[in-house]
């Protein structure tokens, strides 16, 4: 479980089985339902999780992956380089190697996923974080890295 604090706004992940891995949005007094809700399933039969992947009293994720992502790392860009940016989230992924950028479409509840970094060229990303409009991540292959990525201004 990782919590990311924005203004008021608490955002969390968690991994599921074989898709289903989700990302929320937490309510005062929200259920989450797992298990007794999900979009995963089971490892070896590949049945679903759950009976379900709705019911009354029970939050939905605000977005979810099929298939797993294997999410890791979450950070919300703050900073100037990247104005538009501004407030959204940025996301690992252990199983593709990817780096997402996940923006809120303004007035709707509609999320938006962009990929940053893709096809694992950095290997599997584990730790997102944001300093001074710069996002840094780490990988956790043999050779680790920590990765710096920033804007780049145009020459004059």
């Amino acid at each position: 479980l990782v919590v990311i604090i924005y203004f008021i706004s608490i955002f969390t992940f968690g991994f599921s089985w074989r898709g289903g891995d989700e990302l929320n949005l937490i309510k005062k007094g929200g259920n989450y339902g797992w298990p007794t809700i999900s979009y995963g399933r089971e490892y070896f039969s590949h049945l679903p999780v759950s009976k379900s992947t709705h019911e009354d009293g029970m939050e939905q994720p605000k977005h979810y992956w099929i298939p797993s992502i294997a999410p890791s790392g979450l950070a919300i860009y703050q900073g100037n380089a990247l104005a538009k940016w501004q407030g959204d989230l940025l996301l690992g992924s252990l199983k593709f190697g990817q780096l997402l950028r996940i923006k809120q479409q303004t007035h709707s509840k509609t999320l938006n996923q962009h990929v940053v970094v893709d096809n694992g060229i950095f290997g599997r990303i584990r730790s997102v974080y944001v300093r001074d409009g710069d996002i840094y991540f780490l990988t956790d292959e043999a050779e680790g890295a920590l990765i710096k990525l920033s804007k780049l201004d145009k020459p004059s």
